[in-house]
């Protein structure tokens, strides 16, 4: 008898095996070499740079006055970010402990407070450069975006949720 004819289902089950393995083979170089650009990766400005530069209406030269300043913030709190991402991921590990020390609880607090200052500061100084960039027009609507930004009003509240955010 004919070897093939006795593991029939042997090979049936071995090809499809082999099927699957070369689509998901095929899939991975797809996804590795071949795959497109995503178009996120493509722009040199993030959504919230098209957030600032739709609604407020900036001129092109504006635009790119605003997107080095931005590009200019990101590189400054790269170090303020990622310090402030290590000293909560410290804070938490310590908490998760059976035994937490308060006394360095205390200290990882200190140094969150201090790290998020730095930031909120740089915060204020992009907003005061972009806000030269701007006309009285776009500067009242700047104004109206870092009250969302900064959680002081809720999203789309707009001027007059501003104005009574201002009052509390």
């Amino acid at each position: 008898m004919n070897i093939f004819q006795r593991n029939r289902i042997v090979i049936w089950v071995l090809a499809g095996l082999l099927l699957i393995v070369m689509s998901a083979l095929g899939t991975m170089i797809w996804h590795q070499w071949v795959k497109p650009v995503r178009a996120a990766q493509t722009e040199q400005c993030g959504p919230g740079c098209r957030l600032l530069t739709e609604e407020l209406g900036l001129s092109e030269q504006q635009s790119a006055a605003v997107d080095s300043i931005r590009e200019s913030f990101k590189r400054a709190s790269a170090v303020t970010v990622d310090s402030l991402t290590s000293k909560r991921s410290l804070l938490v590990t310590e908490l998760s402990k059976e035994n937490p020390d308060t006394f360095l609880l205390r200290q990882y607090a200190m140094e969150i407070g201090m790290l998020q200052a730095d930031l909120v500061n740089r915060t204020i100084d992009q907003y005061l450069l972009i806000s030269k960039e701007c006309t009285p027009e776009q500067r009242e609507k700047l104004s109206s975006l870092y009250y969302e930004i900064m959680g002081c009003c809720r999203q789309g509240e707009g001027r007059m949720m501003r104005e009574r955010c201002k009052k509390r």
